[in-house]
């Protein structure tokens, strides 16, 4: 592999990493503004979720 094609694998990698951040930090602003706005799952959701991810049903 020649480095200019090793430089442009390290840009494009960088860049997947900054987007990846931007929809990470966009999700946690999503988060804060529904809970400032009173907006949390009921115990039933998070029964459900929880249920899911441990396949207790």
């Amino acid at each position: 592999m020649n480095q200019e094609r090793i430089k442009f694998e390290i840009d494009r990698e960088k860049i997947e990493k900054i987007e990846d951040m931007h929809r990470w930090q966009q999700e946690i602003e999503k988060g804060l503004l529904e809970a400032e706005a009173g907006d949390f799952a009921s115990e039933e959701e998070v029964q459900a979720v929880f249920a899911k991810l441990t396949n207790s049903n």
